[in-house]
């Protein structure tokens, strides 16, 4: 691993101690640390910006799945929809704001388990 490749975030503070998070997470996609497109974060980073695999099949004609964002079929404008438009998990309808198309997206819910801790009785 080198080290050179990292953000440091010392590096984004003033004397008083707050951060510049703005010039710190562009620092992170410009090392590739984070996806250049949403943010997502690069487990092997280049040094250099890249994409996540998600983001890059944003270039492809194929049907998209993506955590964040959601791809205009007719001009490949992509952008994260606001939670508040959604009807919930299924089909749901969307304009793109680049080219007021309509067209219909899928929202895939995601399911995670908590468990309470060893030796805990309920």
């Amino acid at each position: 691993m080198n080290p050179s490749r990292y953000t440091k975030l010392d590096d984004y503070r003033d004397s008083l101690g707050n951060v510049d998070w703005k010039a710190y997470g562009a620092a992170r996609k410009a090392s590739g640390e984070e996806c250049s497109s949403c943010g997502a974060f690069m487990i092997f980073n280049s040094g250099k910006p890249q994409r996540c695999v998600q983001c890059a099949d944003v270039e492809n004609d194929r049907r998209l799945h993506h955590d964040e964002l959601v791809r205009c079929p007719a001009c490949r404008h992509t952008w994260k929809p606001d939670a508040e438009d959604w009807d919930g998990p299924g089909q749901n309808g969307a304009v793109c704001p680049a080219c007021n198309r309509w067209f219909i997206f899928v929202i895939h819910p995601r399911y995670s388990y908590e468990s309470p801790p060893m030796g805990v009785e309920e």
